[in-house]
Protein backbone atom coordinates (compact mmCIF):
# COMPACT_ATOMS: atom_id res chain seq x y z
CA UNK A 1 0.00 0.00 0.00
CA UNK A 2 1.47 3.34 -1.08
CA UNK A 3 1.99 5.94 1.61
CA UNK A 4 1.47 8.65 -1.02
CA UNK A 5 -0.24 7.79 -4.29
CA UNK A 6 0.60 9.70 -7.45
CA UNK A 7 -2.30 12.16 -7.18
CA UNK A 8 -1.39 13.02 -3.62
CA UNK A 9 2.28 13.46 -4.51
CA UNK A 10 1.34 15.83 -7.32
CA UNK A 11 -1.07 17.77 -5.10
CA UNK A 12 1.46 18.42 -2.33
CA UNK A 13 4.26 18.87 -4.93
CA UNK A 14 6.64 16.72 -2.90
CA UNK A 15 8.80 15.86 -5.93
CA UNK A 16 9.23 19.54 -6.73
CA UNK A 17 10.15 20.36 -3.14
CA UNK A 18 12.64 17.48 -2.88
CA UNK A 19 14.20 17.90 -6.35
CA UNK A 20 16.95 20.37 -5.28
CA UNK A 21 18.01 17.95 -2.55
CA UNK A 22 17.99 14.58 -4.31
CA UNK A 23 20.49 11.95 -3.10
CA UNK A 24 23.69 11.20 -5.03
CA UNK A 25 23.75 7.39 -4.88
CA UNK A 26 21.40 4.90 -6.50
CA UNK A 27 20.66 3.64 -2.98
CA UNK A 28 19.41 7.01 -1.77
CA UNK A 29 17.57 7.72 -5.03
CA UNK A 30 15.66 4.43 -4.94
CA UNK A 31 14.77 4.91 -1.28
CA UNK A 32 13.45 8.45 -1.61
CA UNK A 33 11.25 7.48 -4.57
CA UNK A 34 9.47 4.93 -2.39
CA UNK A 35 8.11 7.81 -0.26
CA UNK A 36 8.29 5.47 2.72
CA UNK A 37 7.00 6.75 6.06
CA UNK A 38 9.87 5.65 8.30
CA UNK A 39 8.49 7.57 11.29
CA UNK A 40 5.75 5.37 12.73
CA UNK A 41 5.75 6.36 16.41
CA UNK A 42 7.72 8.28 19.04
CA UNK A 43 10.29 5.49 19.34
CA UNK A 44 11.15 5.45 15.63
CA UNK A 45 11.16 9.27 15.62
CA UNK A 46 13.65 9.45 18.50
CA UNK A 47 15.87 6.78 16.95
CA UNK A 48 15.90 8.54 13.58
CA UNK A 49 16.55 12.05 14.84
CA UNK A 50 19.21 11.03 17.36
CA UNK A 51 21.39 10.44 14.29
CA UNK A 52 20.08 13.21 12.05
CA UNK A 53 20.63 15.88 14.72
CA UNK A 54 24.30 14.89 14.79
CA UNK A 55 24.41 15.22 11.01
CA UNK A 56 23.10 18.79 11.24
CA UNK A 57 26.09 19.65 13.45
CA UNK A 58 28.69 18.53 10.89
CA UNK A 59 30.77 21.29 9.33
CA UNK A 60 29.65 22.16 5.80
CA UNK A 61 33.10 21.49 4.35
CA UNK A 62 32.98 17.95 5.73
CA UNK A 63 29.49 17.55 4.27
CA UNK A 64 30.87 18.56 0.87
CA UNK A 65 33.62 15.94 1.16
CA UNK A 66 31.11 13.25 2.10
CA UNK A 67 28.86 14.29 -0.80
CA UNK A 68 31.81 14.10 -3.21
CA UNK A 69 32.72 10.64 -1.88
CA UNK A 70 29.16 9.39 -2.28
CA UNK A 71 29.13 10.48 -5.92
CA UNK A 72 32.06 8.08 -6.54
CA UNK A 73 31.07 5.13 -4.34
CA UNK A 74 29.16 3.21 -7.01
CA UNK A 75 26.54 0.48 -6.70
CA UNK A 76 27.25 -3.12 -5.65
CA UNK A 77 23.62 -4.21 -5.34
CA UNK A 78 23.73 -6.62 -8.31
CA UNK A 79 26.79 -8.64 -7.21
CA UNK A 80 25.53 -8.58 -3.60
CA UNK A 81 22.32 -10.14 -4.86
CA UNK A 82 23.75 -12.54 -7.47
CA UNK A 83 27.27 -13.12 -6.18
CA UNK A 84 30.70 -11.55 -6.84
CA UNK A 85 32.42 -13.35 -9.73
CA UNK A 86 34.57 -11.12 -11.93
CA UNK A 87 37.44 -8.71 -11.53
CA UNK A 88 34.96 -5.96 -12.37
CA UNK A 89 32.70 -7.04 -9.50
CA UNK A 90 35.56 -6.95 -7.02
CA UNK A 91 36.86 -3.65 -8.38
CA UNK A 92 33.42 -2.18 -7.57
CA UNK A 93 33.52 -3.74 -4.11
CA UNK A 94 37.02 -2.40 -3.45
CA UNK A 95 35.96 1.13 -4.40
CA UNK A 96 32.75 0.86 -2.36
CA UNK A 97 34.44 -0.37 0.83
CA UNK A 98 37.45 1.93 0.44
CA UNK A 99 35.26 5.05 0.24
CA UNK A 100 32.97 3.83 3.03
CA UNK A 101 36.02 3.20 5.21
CA UNK A 102 37.27 6.75 4.55
CA UNK A 103 33.89 8.19 5.63
CA UNK A 104 33.78 5.97 8.72
CA UNK A 105 37.19 7.17 9.96
CA UNK A 106 35.81 10.67 10.64
CA UNK A 107 32.14 9.97 11.30
CA UNK A 108 31.82 6.72 13.25
CA UNK A 109 30.21 8.72 16.08
CA UNK A 110 27.44 9.90 13.73
CA UNK A 111 26.39 6.84 11.71
CA UNK A 112 26.32 3.21 12.80
CA UNK A 113 28.82 1.51 10.48
CA UNK A 114 28.81 -2.30 10.33
CA UNK A 115 32.09 -4.14 10.89
CA UNK A 116 33.39 -4.80 7.38
CA UNK A 117 37.05 -4.87 8.49
CA UNK A 118 37.65 -8.52 7.48
CA UNK A 119 36.73 -7.89 3.84
CA UNK A 120 38.38 -4.47 3.73
CA UNK A 121 41.67 -5.70 5.23
CA UNK A 122 41.85 -8.67 2.86
CA UNK A 123 41.11 -6.53 -0.20
CA UNK A 124 43.81 -4.05 0.82
CA UNK A 125 46.31 -6.88 1.43
CA UNK A 126 45.63 -8.48 -1.93
CA UNK A 127 45.05 -5.42 -4.14
CA UNK A 128 46.90 -2.51 -2.53
CA UNK A 129 46.11 0.41 -0.25
CA UNK A 130 44.27 2.56 -2.78
CA UNK A 131 40.84 2.78 -4.34
CA UNK A 132 42.04 0.89 -7.44
CA UNK A 133 41.95 -2.89 -7.89
CA UNK A 134 45.20 -4.61 -8.89
CA UNK A 135 46.26 -7.99 -7.49
CA UNK A 136 49.42 -7.49 -5.41
CA UNK A 137 50.55 -11.15 -5.13
CA UNK A 138 54.39 -11.34 -5.19
CA UNK A 139 54.41 -13.81 -8.07
CA UNK A 140 51.86 -11.68 -9.91
CA UNK A 141 54.06 -8.61 -9.49
CA UNK A 142 57.01 -10.46 -11.06
CA UNK A 143 54.84 -11.58 -13.96
CA UNK A 144 53.46 -8.07 -14.44
CA UNK A 145 56.97 -6.63 -14.64
CA UNK A 146 57.93 -9.33 -17.13
CA UNK A 147 54.75 -8.62 -19.10
CA UNK A 148 55.67 -4.96 -19.33
CA UNK A 149 59.19 -5.84 -20.46
CA UNK A 150 57.97 -8.27 -23.14
CA UNK A 151 55.41 -5.78 -24.44
CA UNK A 152 58.11 -3.14 -24.86
CA UNK A 153 60.41 -5.64 -26.55
CA UNK A 154 57.70 -6.60 -29.05
CA UNK A 155 57.17 -2.91 -29.81
CA UNK A 156 60.89 -2.46 -30.43
CA UNK A 157 60.94 -5.44 -32.81
CA UNK A 158 58.03 -4.01 -34.76
CA UNK A 159 59.82 -0.67 -34.91
CA UNK A 160 62.89 -2.38 -36.36
CA UNK A 161 60.69 -4.06 -38.97
CA UNK A 162 59.02 -0.76 -39.81
CA UNK A 163 62.40 1.00 -40.18
CA UNK A 164 63.69 -1.75 -42.45
CA UNK A 165 60.74 -1.35 -44.82
CA UNK A 166 61.06 2.45 -44.78
CA UNK A 167 64.77 2.25 -45.64
CA UNK A 168 64.24 -0.32 -48.40
CA UNK A 169 61.38 1.49 -50.15
CA UNK A 170 61.86 5.12 -49.07
CA UNK A 171 58.38 5.32 -47.54
CA UNK A 172 57.04 6.54 -44.22
CA UNK A 173 54.76 4.07 -42.42
CA UNK A 174 52.33 4.99 -39.62
CA UNK A 175 53.10 3.78 -36.09
CA UNK A 176 50.48 1.03 -36.22
CA UNK A 177 50.67 -2.59 -37.26
CA UNK A 178 48.04 -1.99 -39.96
CA UNK A 179 48.15 0.64 -42.71
CA UNK A 180 46.61 1.58 -46.08
CA UNK A 181 48.74 2.18 -49.17
CA UNK A 182 48.27 2.58 -52.96
CA UNK A 183 48.08 -0.70 -54.84
CA UNK A 184 51.30 -0.16 -56.85
CA UNK A 185 53.36 0.43 -53.72
CA UNK A 186 51.61 -2.42 -51.95
CA UNK A 187 52.63 -4.87 -54.65
CA UNK A 188 56.26 -3.79 -54.19
CA UNK A 189 56.02 -4.22 -50.43
CA UNK A 190 54.53 -7.70 -50.85
CA UNK A 191 57.62 -8.75 -52.76
CA UNK A 192 59.69 -8.04 -49.68
CA UNK A 193 57.87 -10.66 -47.61
CA UNK A 194 57.74 -8.18 -44.73
CA UNK A 195 54.03 -7.39 -45.01
CA UNK A 196 50.78 -9.22 -45.73
CA UNK A 197 47.38 -8.20 -47.11
CA UNK A 198 44.32 -7.94 -44.88
CA UNK A 199 41.94 -6.54 -47.50
CA UNK A 200 42.09 -4.84 -50.89
CA UNK A 201 40.18 -2.70 -53.39
CA UNK A 202 40.91 -1.93 -57.03
CA UNK A 203 43.36 0.81 -56.10
CA UNK A 204 44.37 0.19 -52.45
CA UNK A 205 45.64 -2.43 -50.03
CA UNK A 206 44.92 -2.71 -46.32
CA UNK A 207 48.15 -4.28 -45.06
CA UNK A 208 49.89 -5.19 -41.83
CA UNK A 209 53.45 -5.92 -40.82
CA UNK A 210 54.27 -9.61 -40.98
CA UNK A 211 55.69 -10.56 -37.58
CA UNK A 212 59.24 -11.80 -37.66
CA UNK A 213 60.34 -15.03 -36.00
CA UNK A 214 61.61 -13.00 -33.05
CA UNK A 215 58.24 -11.28 -32.69
CA UNK A 216 56.36 -14.58 -32.90
CA UNK A 217 58.56 -16.07 -30.18
CA UNK A 218 58.05 -13.04 -27.96
CA UNK A 219 54.28 -13.17 -28.50
CA UNK A 220 54.18 -16.84 -27.60
CA UNK A 221 56.13 -16.08 -24.43
CA UNK A 222 53.69 -13.27 -23.67
CA UNK A 223 50.69 -15.60 -24.08
CA UNK A 224 52.23 -18.10 -21.69
CA UNK A 225 52.88 -15.31 -19.24
CA UNK A 226 49.29 -14.08 -19.46
CA UNK A 227 48.04 -17.62 -18.85
CA UNK A 228 50.03 -17.79 -15.61
CA UNK A 229 48.71 -14.37 -14.58
CA UNK A 230 45.17 -15.54 -15.31
CA UNK A 231 45.65 -18.58 -13.07
CA UNK A 232 46.89 -16.43 -10.20
CA UNK A 233 43.94 -14.09 -10.75
CA UNK A 234 41.49 -17.02 -10.65
CA UNK A 235 43.00 -18.28 -7.39
CA UNK A 236 42.74 -14.83 -5.86
CA UNK A 237 39.15 -14.39 -7.03
CA UNK A 238 38.25 -17.81 -5.64
CA UNK A 239 39.43 -16.74 -2.18
CA UNK A 240 37.63 -13.40 -2.46
CA UNK A 241 34.42 -15.11 -3.60
CA UNK A 242 34.52 -17.32 -0.50
CA UNK A 243 35.11 -14.25 1.66
CA UNK A 244 32.24 -12.22 0.20
CA UNK A 245 29.83 -15.14 0.23
CA UNK A 246 30.14 -15.45 3.99
CA UNK A 247 29.86 -11.68 4.45
CA UNK A 248 26.75 -11.04 2.34
CA UNK A 249 24.74 -9.84 5.34
CA UNK A 250 27.50 -7.39 6.27
CA UNK A 251 27.53 -6.03 2.72
CA UNK A 252 23.77 -5.49 2.84
CA UNK A 253 24.24 -3.49 6.05
CA UNK A 254 26.95 -1.48 4.30
CA UNK A 255 24.50 -0.67 1.51
CA UNK A 256 21.91 0.43 4.07
CA UNK A 257 24.36 2.76 5.80
CA UNK A 258 25.31 4.32 2.44
CA UNK A 259 21.60 4.83 1.76
CA UNK A 260 21.18 6.45 5.18
CA UNK A 261 24.22 8.73 4.82
CA UNK A 262 23.06 9.83 1.37
CA UNK A 263 19.55 10.68 2.59
CA UNK A 264 20.93 12.45 5.65
CA UNK A 265 23.02 14.70 3.40
CA UNK A 266 19.79 15.57 1.55
CA UNK A 267 18.12 16.32 4.90
CA UNK A 268 21.09 18.49 5.87
CA UNK A 269 20.83 20.48 2.64
CA UNK A 270 17.07 20.97 3.00
CA UNK A 271 17.32 21.98 6.65
CA UNK A 272 19.58 24.94 5.92
CA UNK A 273 18.36 25.87 2.43
CA UNK A 274 14.68 26.13 3.44
CA UNK A 275 15.25 27.34 7.01
CA UNK A 276 13.53 24.26 8.40
CA UNK A 277 12.74 23.05 11.88
CA UNK A 278 12.97 19.61 13.44
CA UNK A 279 9.36 18.40 13.73
CA UNK A 280 7.83 16.47 16.62
CA UNK A 281 5.46 13.52 16.98
CA UNK A 282 2.35 13.98 19.14
CA UNK A 283 -1.39 13.31 19.21
CA UNK A 284 -2.33 16.55 17.44
CA UNK A 285 -1.24 18.44 14.35
CA UNK A 286 0.11 21.89 15.10
CA UNK A 287 1.92 24.15 12.66
CA UNK A 288 3.46 27.55 13.33
CA UNK A 289 4.47 29.57 10.28
CA UNK A 290 4.51 26.56 7.98
CA UNK A 291 5.51 27.26 4.38
CA UNK A 292 4.77 25.66 1.02
CA UNK A 293 7.98 26.41 -0.96
CA UNK A 294 6.48 26.43 -4.50
CA UNK A 295 3.91 29.09 -3.54
CA UNK A 296 6.40 30.97 -1.39
CA UNK A 297 8.83 31.12 -4.32
CA UNK A 298 6.05 32.29 -6.65
CA UNK A 299 5.11 35.07 -4.24
CA UNK A 300 8.70 36.21 -3.89
CA UNK A 301 9.22 36.23 -7.67
CA UNK A 302 6.07 38.35 -8.18
CA UNK A 303 6.60 40.57 -5.13
CA UNK A 304 3.54 39.31 -3.27
CA UNK A 305 3.39 38.97 0.48
CA UNK A 306 3.52 35.30 1.42
CA UNK A 307 1.45 34.34 4.47
CA UNK A 308 2.70 31.21 6.30
CA UNK A 309 0.23 28.76 7.81
CA UNK A 310 -0.41 28.68 11.55
CA UNK A 311 -3.11 26.33 12.81
CA UNK A 312 -3.96 23.47 15.17
CA UNK A 313 -5.76 20.37 13.93
CA UNK A 314 -7.10 17.28 15.65
CA UNK A 315 -8.39 13.80 14.95
CA UNK A 316 -11.75 13.71 13.23
CA UNK A 317 -12.90 16.36 10.77
CA UNK A 318 -11.24 19.75 10.48
CA UNK A 319 -13.29 22.08 8.29
CA UNK A 320 -11.69 25.08 6.60
CA UNK A 321 -14.30 27.54 5.37
CA UNK A 322 -13.76 30.47 3.06
CA UNK A 323 -14.31 31.89 -0.41
CA UNK A 324 -12.56 30.85 -3.59
CA UNK A 325 -9.10 32.46 -3.81
CA UNK A 326 -9.05 32.48 -0.01
CA UNK A 327 -6.11 30.11 0.42
CA UNK A 328 -7.97 26.92 1.35
CA UNK A 329 -6.22 24.70 -1.19
CA UNK A 330 -2.82 26.15 -0.27
CA UNK A 331 -3.57 25.27 3.35
CA UNK A 332 -4.24 21.63 2.42
CA UNK A 333 -1.10 21.42 0.32
CA UNK A 334 1.04 22.95 3.05
CA UNK A 335 -0.19 20.65 5.81
CA UNK A 336 -0.02 17.57 3.55
CA UNK A 337 3.56 18.40 2.53
CA UNK A 338 4.79 19.07 6.07
CA UNK A 339 3.32 15.82 7.38
CA UNK A 340 4.77 13.82 4.48
CA UNK A 341 8.25 15.28 5.00
CA UNK A 342 8.06 14.60 8.74
CA UNK A 343 7.09 10.96 8.29
CA UNK A 344 9.80 10.48 5.64
CA UNK A 345 12.34 11.66 8.21
CA UNK A 346 12.99 15.12 6.75
CA UNK A 347 13.03 18.52 8.45
CA UNK A 348 10.09 20.76 7.55
CA UNK A 349 9.86 24.38 6.32
CA UNK A 350 8.14 25.82 9.40
CA UNK A 351 8.98 27.60 12.63
CA UNK A 352 7.43 24.75 14.63
CA UNK A 353 5.58 21.61 13.62
CA UNK A 354 4.17 18.50 15.25
CA UNK A 355 2.00 15.75 13.84
CA UNK A 356 0.28 12.47 14.43
CA UNK A 357 2.02 9.53 12.67
CA UNK A 358 -0.08 8.32 9.72
CA UNK A 359 0.06 5.16 7.68
CA UNK A 360 -0.82 7.01 4.48
CA UNK A 361 -2.07 10.32 3.08
CA UNK A 362 -4.72 10.61 0.41
CA UNK A 363 -5.91 13.59 -1.59
CA UNK A 364 -9.49 13.17 -2.80
CA UNK A 365 -9.23 14.30 -6.40
CA UNK A 366 -12.29 15.23 -8.42
CA UNK A 367 -10.45 15.25 -11.75
CA UNK A 368 -11.52 13.10 -14.70
CA UNK A 369 -10.68 9.40 -14.39
CA UNK A 370 -11.53 6.53 -16.75
CA UNK A 371 -14.40 8.44 -18.33
CA UNK A 372 -16.15 9.10 -15.02
CA UNK A 373 -17.65 12.48 -14.21
CA UNK A 374 -15.76 14.62 -11.71
CA UNK A 375 -18.37 13.79 -9.07
CA UNK A 376 -18.18 10.03 -9.69
CA UNK A 377 -14.40 10.17 -9.60
CA UNK A 378 -14.53 12.00 -6.31
CA UNK A 379 -16.86 9.40 -4.79
CA UNK A 380 -14.61 6.60 -6.06
CA UNK A 381 -11.55 8.25 -4.49
CA UNK A 382 -13.39 8.61 -1.17
CA UNK A 383 -14.56 4.99 -1.14
CA UNK A 384 -11.05 3.72 -1.93
CA UNK A 385 -9.50 5.84 0.81
CA UNK A 386 -11.99 4.63 3.41
CA UNK A 387 -11.04 1.01 2.71
CA UNK A 388 -7.41 1.58 3.74
CA UNK A 389 -6.54 0.23 7.18
CA UNK A 390 -4.58 2.25 9.71
CA UNK A 391 -4.60 5.92 10.63
CA UNK A 392 -4.97 8.11 7.55
CA UNK A 393 -4.79 11.77 6.67
CA UNK A 394 -7.45 12.60 4.07
CA UNK A 395 -7.31 15.90 2.19
CA UNK A 396 -10.68 16.88 0.70
CA UNK A 397 -10.80 20.08 -1.33
CA UNK A 398 -14.29 21.51 -2.03
CA UNK A 399 -15.76 18.03 -1.69
CA UNK A 400 -19.07 17.38 -3.52
CA UNK A 401 -18.95 20.70 -5.37
CA UNK A 402 -19.35 18.82 -8.66
CA UNK A 403 -23.03 18.02 -8.16
CA UNK A 404 -26.15 20.12 -7.47
CA UNK A 405 -25.72 22.38 -4.41
CA UNK A 406 -28.47 20.86 -2.24
CA UNK A 407 -27.25 17.27 -2.57
CA UNK A 408 -23.62 18.40 -2.52
CA UNK A 409 -24.09 20.24 0.77
CA UNK A 410 -25.97 17.30 2.28
CA UNK A 411 -23.27 14.83 1.19
CA UNK A 412 -20.50 17.09 2.47
CA UNK A 413 -22.21 17.37 5.86
CA UNK A 414 -22.69 13.61 6.05
CA UNK A 415 -19.02 12.93 5.29
CA UNK A 416 -17.92 15.48 7.87
CA UNK A 417 -20.20 13.90 10.45
CA UNK A 418 -19.04 10.37 9.58
CA UNK A 419 -15.38 11.19 10.18
CA UNK A 420 -16.03 13.31 13.29
CA UNK A 421 -15.63 10.26 15.55
CA UNK A 422 -12.79 8.74 13.53
CA UNK A 423 -9.17 8.27 14.60
CA UNK A 424 -8.26 9.50 11.11
CA UNK A 425 -7.67 13.16 10.39
CA UNK A 426 -9.72 14.77 7.63
CA UNK A 427 -8.94 18.25 6.31
CA UNK A 428 -12.07 19.40 4.56
CA UNK A 429 -12.26 22.69 2.68
CA UNK A 430 -15.63 24.07 1.67
CA UNK A 431 -17.63 27.16 0.91
CA UNK A 432 -20.89 25.46 1.95
CA UNK A 433 -21.82 27.40 5.11
CA UNK A 434 -24.39 24.81 6.14
CA UNK A 435 -21.80 22.13 6.99
CA UNK A 436 -19.83 24.06 9.59
CA UNK A 437 -21.76 22.75 12.59
CA UNK A 438 -20.65 19.20 11.87
CA UNK A 439 -16.87 19.63 12.08
CA UNK A 440 -14.80 18.84 15.17
CA UNK A 441 -12.63 21.83 14.44
CA UNK A 442 -13.73 24.74 12.25
CA UNK A 443 -11.26 27.20 10.74
CA UNK A 444 -11.66 30.12 8.37
CA UNK A 445 -9.49 31.94 5.87
CA UNK A 446 -9.91 34.42 3.03
CA UNK A 447 -11.36 37.43 4.81
CA UNK A 448 -11.40 40.70 2.94
CA UNK A 449 -8.37 42.80 3.80
CA UNK A 450 -8.20 45.68 1.35
CA UNK A 451 -10.91 46.14 -1.28
CA UNK A 452 -9.03 49.13 -2.72
CA UNK A 453 -5.95 47.08 -3.63
CA UNK A 454 -5.27 46.96 -7.37
CA UNK A 455 -4.20 43.30 -7.28
CA UNK A 456 -6.74 40.66 -6.15
CA UNK A 457 -3.96 38.90 -4.20
CA UNK A 458 -3.59 41.98 -2.01
CA UNK A 459 -7.32 42.20 -1.26
CA UNK A 460 -7.44 38.96 0.73
CA UNK A 461 -6.24 38.11 4.22
CA UNK A 462 -4.86 34.57 3.86
CA UNK A 463 -4.36 33.95 7.57
CA UNK A 464 -6.15 30.90 8.96
CA UNK A 465 -8.22 31.62 12.07
CA UNK A 466 -10.14 29.34 14.37
CA UNK A 467 -13.94 29.48 14.61
CA UNK A 468 -16.89 30.44 12.43
CA UNK A 469 -16.78 34.00 11.23
CA UNK A 470 -18.83 35.85 8.73
CA UNK A 471 -17.31 35.59 5.29
CA UNK A 472 -17.35 38.80 3.27
CA UNK A 473 -19.05 38.71 -0.11
CA UNK A 474 -15.66 38.60 -1.76
CA UNK A 475 -17.00 37.45 -5.12
CA UNK A 476 -19.43 40.36 -5.34
CA UNK A 477 -16.80 42.87 -4.27
CA UNK A 478 -14.32 41.55 -6.80
CA UNK A 479 -16.97 41.57 -9.56
CA UNK A 480 -17.79 45.17 -8.70
CA UNK A 481 -14.16 46.22 -8.73
CA UNK A 482 -13.55 44.56 -12.09
CA UNK A 483 -16.43 46.56 -13.60
CA UNK A 484 -19.59 44.44 -13.53
CA UNK A 485 -22.58 46.89 -13.59
CA UNK A 486 -23.64 47.95 -10.11
CA UNK A 487 -27.25 47.01 -10.79
CA UNK A 488 -26.22 43.38 -11.18
CA UNK A 489 -24.10 43.54 -8.03
CA UNK A 490 -26.97 44.97 -5.96
CA UNK A 491 -29.46 42.40 -7.22
CA UNK A 492 -27.02 39.64 -6.42
CA UNK A 493 -26.45 41.03 -2.93
CA UNK A 494 -30.21 41.21 -2.28
CA UNK A 495 -30.54 37.61 -3.44
CA UNK A 496 -27.77 36.47 -1.10
CA UNK A 497 -29.34 38.28 1.85
CA UNK A 498 -32.78 36.85 1.14
CA UNK A 499 -31.35 33.33 0.89
CA UNK A 500 -29.46 33.75 4.17
CA UNK A 501 -32.43 35.22 6.02
CA UNK A 502 -35.02 32.74 4.79
CA UNK A 503 -32.82 29.69 4.49
CA UNK A 504 -34.25 26.38 5.73
CA UNK A 505 -31.47 23.90 5.40
CA UNK A 506 -32.06 20.25 4.87
CA UNK A 507 -29.23 19.79 7.33
CA UNK A 508 -31.28 21.01 10.28
CA UNK A 509 -30.09 24.57 10.93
Amino acid sequence: METLNEKTRDFIAINKVLSPFLPRTTYGQKKILKYEFIIKDTLSFDSHWSTTKKVLEIDRRQIERIRDSLSKIGDISEPVKNGFQTVGDFAKLKRFLYILHEISKDHSAVWNFPDFSEMYTELIRRTGNSVGFSIRDSEMLKLQRKHTSLTKEISREYEKLRSRIENLYSVKLPHQDEFVCPRIMGEELLNSGLVEVIDETTDRFLMKLRPSKEILNLKEELLNLESKMKNIEKACLKDLITLTNKNTDILKLCEKVVERIDLDISRYDMYFALNCCIPRISQVISVKNGRFPPIQNYCEEHHYTYVPVTASLRRGTNVLYGPNMGGKTSFLRTVGLLISLTLMGFPVPAQEFETIPFRCIRYIDKGDSSGLSSFATEMNELASSMRIDGTKLILMDEFASGTNPIEGEALAAAVIQYFSESSDVVLFTTHYPGVLNFGNNVLMCGKLKNIDASDPHEMIDYKVEKGKMKCSSLALMLASKIGVPQEIIERAREYVESKNNGRKSLLGF
